[in-house]
């Protein structure tokens, strides 16, 4: 790994079946699996989750990632509710960095991210994982 990435995602998780959030919703997951189904190490996975707007890029604009990975679902924030009053679900949009060399991403919630998070009440997880300098006297390009 060599560059700086971030990948997000916005999930739901719970107990349901994914394909009734894919028809109520209308929108394609771009990952989802069923409370139980068999993992590739051959354990089960203990919830269901349902995931949309996966995003990846280099040198990151954490904002564009996670408007990219929300756009679909903005406007469907009553319909969002319904799910999660129906299936007792949780919401989250998943922000995940890789700093590499020092090279930090642009960390930055406008104000329609936030607006979108309350009216779904979706919380934000960001898990950042951050690699050591290829070079120690390498000092951040700015």
């Amino acid at each position: 790994m060599d560059k700086t990435t971030c990948y997000c995602y916005f999930a739901i998780k719970g107990f349901f079946e994914p394909e009734e959030i894919t028809k109520r919703l209308n929108i394609s997951p771009t990952k989802c699996w069923s409370a139980g189904d068999s993992r590739t190490d051959g354990s089960r996975h203990e919830f269901a989750l349902w995931e949309c707007g996966f995003t990846l890029v280099t040198y990151p604009d954490i904002e564009i990632n996670c408007v990219d990975a929300v756009r679909e679902l903005i406007g469907k924030e009553t319909l969002l509710n319904n799910v999660k009053r129906e299936f007792d679900v949780e919401f989250v949009l998943e922000i995940v960095p890789t700093i590499c060399d020092g090279i930090p991403p642009i960390i930055d919630i406008n104000k329609d991210l936030i607006r979108f998070c309350n009216l779904s009440d979706t919380s934000i997880d960001l898990d950042m994982y951050v690699y050591p300098f290829t070079d120690l006297t390498e000092s951040i390009p700015y």
